[in-house]
């Protein structure tokens, strides 16, 4: 549906990776397979939640990394405490943890992104870095589109920052990053 605002991100230089929620194999391997002829472009990294595919099976549709999300439950902030963020490789696929920060404990996704105050969100990802080595941001494409003109459906509290907010936001964090001299990277030009 977003086809348009892929190619755009896309040619802004940002890396396209996937969201794997629910979807089998087959499905992934065939929308990678239609997204990287409409970019012209490998897809890369894919990230993996409730369904986590065996890296055999995310290397064989040539993903080269995975960043699995963490479960939360109401321990979260304890199991947190204590964190391998080193990125390992295993069977030619990276396998990168997911940045999560140290005072809040809140991860650097796509919704603490939209939901919190650009001040907080730059407090972060400062204090992070000054004891980890990177800190993994990922924003979702559909984020950046008004959902009413485009036909998608999604829950009221993800409406919020959303379209050309969410643009001016990431512009925001970006100039923060500049400003404050810190290094960028995308996770292709990273981890290879």
């Amino acid at each position: 549906k977003l086809k348009t605002l892929i190619k755009a991100i896309s040619a802004q230089g940002h890396e396209i990776a996937f969201y794997n929620k629910d979807s089998t194999l087959t499905k992934i391997e065939n929308i990678k397979k239609q997204t990287e002829e409409l970019l012209q472009k490998q897809i890369r990294g894919i990230r993996q939640k409730e369904i986590k595919y065996p890296l055999e099976d995310l290397k064989s549709l040539e993903f080269n990394y995975v960043s699995n999300i963490d479960n939360s439950n109401i321990l979260f902030p304890f199991k947190r405490l204590k964190r391998d963020t080193e990125i390992l490789e295993d069977n030619g696929v990276s396998i990168v943890p997911e940045s999560i920060s140290l005072y809040s404990q809140l991860p650097y996704n796509d919704f603490v992104f939209q939901a919190l105050p650009m001040t907080y969100y730059q407090n972060m990802v400062f204090e992070t870095l000054k004891s980890e080595e990177f800190v993994l941001i990922y924003i979702n494409s559909w984020q950046f589109t008004d959902f009413k003109k485009n036909g998608l459906k999604v829950p009221f509290y993800r409406c919020y920052n959303s379209g050309k907010k969410m643009e001016d936001k990431l512009d925001a964090l970006l100039t923060f990053i500049n400003e404050k001299e810190l290094a960028t990277s995308r996770m292709k030009d990273y981890i290879f």
